[in-house]
């Protein structure tokens, strides 16, 4: 079993090297070399400046011709004197995209170097980081879920989790919205393999939990709608408690109730809830509210600062935005990689803005990136003995489904099909593909 885990951690050493090559040559073959420079040229450094200045404010000021138009919000009016994609609040700049990339990442960096960190290379970090993570939890599932696992049936899977999720495709053009997504994975991943890591071994020891639980917390700061996916693996990591203690001290006994109270539940539940004050606190520091990201005062957004495109929940289209994140087809070109979006959907996306409740962007279905993804998602049909909750493990595997499944429909009742957000949920579905019915 020790030779088994060792070639395991071997394969993933070296498909972790391989895969970050062709990240790194990925991202900057695309017009975008890494070059390190002592100013910000990204948003995100932007930001990073502004923190080693001691503000939550981007230093540039705003074009005073901007500040005079009779509404600063106008897409059309401010197009020539804007920033796009900033928020402006009293007169000052803010990013609204989640600042955990540089407090856990670029701040450091800058810090220690004393240049500014290429924003396509902290993205390939970020992708390795979760793809090296999402590989070590597949191993942890697989070996407490399955049995007699060939090493090729591994290495397939390790090829998969680096080039189904799409974030290679992200790296062709890494910018502050890749940079927020594949940093939410990473930690997101990171959370999970911890979180599992606790729930499969024997001693339980809490500083995983606890890591696990911060590290989701984290994922909320580069992503805040991660707090839903967040919060269900929570939910899934008390029911696992509970069924355990209740299982080890019968159901006559009220010790698993106290489970919320005792060490185990303070490490599941605090360092999320702290990263998710402090997360509301920064915005209180911004913007004057807990709970304005910064949406409000997008200039690139509609006329009305008070509707927020693509940020409203448009439950009537989820259906057909479902269809563009699962069966939409490839269309296949001769100029590498070979495949690109439906062609029509260039159509589409060249209308992006004529209609708030739909938009779409070039994007073609997760079941023609990787066909394994249809086991992630009828989980419940083909584990339907999980559902019956006859072990702790079970629980916390059906955690890991409605996580996704939530993410998956709130990103599609958002009314924007665009292939980025499909990270936030594909790669808990590819983890649990493989995993069968323990005992089977």
């Amino acid at each position: 079993m020790n030779f088994i885990i060792k070639k395991n951690h071997l394969a993933i050493t070296l498909s972790s090297i391989i895969f970050g090559i062709f990240l790194f040559w990925t991202t900057t073959s695309s017009n975008a070399p890494a070059i390190l420079t002592n100013k910000p040229v990204d948003y995100y450094n932007l930001l990073t400046e502004a923190f080693l200045h001691g503000q939550t404010s981007i230093l540039k000021a705003p074009d005073p011709k901007l500040l005079s138009l009779a509404n600063p919000y106008d897409p059309i009016a401010n197009s020539q004197y804007r920033l796009h994609d900033l928020s402006l609040y009293n007169k000052k700049y803010y990013l609204y995209f989640g600042a955990t990339p540089v407090i856990t990442l670029l701040l450091p960096y800058a810090l220690l170097t004393g240049t500014y960190l290429p924003i396509n290379i902290a993205c390939v970090l970020f992708v390795l980081l979760g793809y090296i993570f999402s590989c070590l939890t597949f191993l942890l599932l697989i070996k407490n879920t399955c049995k007699n696992i060939n090493i090729s049936y591994v290495l397939l899977y390790f090829l998969v989790f680096a080039f189904a999720i799409q974030s290679p495709i992200l790296l062709r053009w890494a910018n502050i919205y890749e940079l927020a997504i594949v940093s939410g994975y990473a930690y997101s991943m990171i959370g999970l393999y911890c979180c599992v890591y606790y729930i499969t071994s024997d001693n339980f020891n809490v500083y995983h939990l606890a890591l696990g639980s911060l590290c989701y917390g984290l994922s909320i700061g580069c992503r805040p709608n991660l707090v839903f996916p967040s919060l269900v693996i929570l939910i899934g990591v008390y029911g696992f408690l509970i069924l355990r203690h209740k299982n080890i001290y019968g159901s006559n006994d009220k010790y698993w109730i106290k489970v919320f109270f005792y060490k185990e539940g303070l490490a599941a539940a605090l360092p999320l809830c702290i990263c998710i004050l402090i997360l509301l606190k920064y915005n209180k520091i911004r913007f004057n509210s807990y709970f304005e990201f910064g949406q409000h005062y997008i200039l690139a957004g509609p006329a009305n600062k008070q509707i927020e495109l693509g940020y409203a929940f448009h439950l009537k289209g989820a259906i057909e935005t479902l269809k563009y994140y699962l069966v939409e087809p490839i269309s296949f070109v001769r100029q590498f990689p070979f495949v690109t979006s439906n062609i029509r959907n260039l159509e589409l996306s060249a209308k992006a803005f004529t209609s708030r409740d739909f938009q779409v962007e070039p994007i073609f279905g997760i079941l023609y990136t990787a066909p394994i993804f249809i086991l992630g998602l009828i989980f419940p049909i083909i584990n339907h003995k999980i559902f019956k909750f006859g072990k702790p493990l079970n629980i916390f595997l059906t955690s890991i489904y409605l996580s996704s499944i939530v993410t998956c429909i709130l990103i599609a009742s958002l009314g924007w099909v665009t292939a980025r957000y499909s990270v936030d949920f594909t790669p808990c579905l590819l983890l649990l593909s493989p995993v069968h019915q323990p005992g089977r």
